[in-house]
């Protein structure tokens, strides 16, 4: 999930999006948006996240 999220995606759909994550569970969303903000998320999928 977080390397989908650094595939492009911008505040503030960013910021949705942790709040989302946080929303279902509040650890599992603060280690997805720590991996985000550091950087060190796995690249996603080719072709993932493209229109």
């Amino acid at each position: 999930m977080a390397g989908a999220l650094l595939g492009g995606v911008r505040s503030p759909v960013l910021a949705r999006a942790f709040e989302y994550w946080k929303s279902i569970d509040p650890a599992v969303g603060q280690r997805i948006e720590d991996k985000v903000r550091s950087g060190s998320a796995p690249k996603p999928a080719e072709g993932m996240g493209e229109a």
